[in-house]
């Protein structure tokens, strides 16, 4: 294994491509899990570089193959992470790889794991968030309980399986927000939730033809 793993291609393309995969493409606009539907929201793109430049800061360790300091590093910086699994595994992927590890895949599994944690912890947010709008929104009938926990999930479900365009981007605008906190940019908080609040209005109302 060379000394630089990372020397090939530069990090910060690397973290880039991770942290846009699926999500941003550039011109401030926030994809979902296809190109049919985006949100316009001004400065995404310069809180999508701050965040980038912070992981970018401490890239280095793996170059120096301190794994385990770049996983300190994230927890204590970017998320919360369940260090110690994270590590554990990305050392017997590695060791899987052989000669074959490089660069892009040592960098694509130890960051892209932690990223995929902020991604559910950000989701499971607006899932508490839609199911508490839908309730206090209306009953979806108004002669009728308010949808159970239970059947909520069940029919997000039924959307997220058949590739519900608006919730792709209700789980793309919650990762935006979280990278808004982090980088305390209060316009581009203030517009995700904006955006968010319309998604959750528009799967308020598809969820109500499914339940008549």
């Amino acid at each position: 294994m060379t000394n630089n793993p990372t020397g090939e291609i530069e990090p910060k393309e690397i973290i880039r491509y991770l942290v846009c995969q699926q999500f941003y493409y550039g011109d401030d606009k926030i994809f979902g899990r296809t190109k049919d539907l985006f949100e316009y929201v001004p400065q995404s793109g310069q809180v999508i570089d701050a965040f980038i430049n912070i992981i970018s800061k401490f890239i280095h360790f793996i170059d120096t193959e301190e794994y385990r300091k770049f996983l300190d590093t994230f927890n204590s910086e970017i998320h919360s992470i369940p260090i110690e699994s994270l590590y554990n595994k990305f050392l017997k992927n590695l060791e899987e790889l052989g000669e074959f590890r490089n660069q892009v895949l040592i960098i694509s599994e130890i960051l892209g794991k932690s990223l995929a944690i902020i991604h559910k912890t950000c989701f499971d947010e607006v899932v508490v968030e839609l199911y508490s709008y839908i309730r206090t929104k209306n009953h979806l009938h108004s002669s009728s309980e308010p949808i159970s926990e239970e059947e909520f999930q069940n029919k997000l479900k039924y959307f997220y399986a058949r590739g519900d365009s608006n919730i792709g981007l209700i789980y793309s605008l919650s990762f935006l927000r979280f990278l808004a906190q982090k980088i305390k940019n209060t316009d581009v908080i203030t517009r995700t939730e904006e955006s968010l609040i319309k998604y959750y209005e528009i799967m308020n109302e598809k969820i109500k033809e499914v339940l008549v």
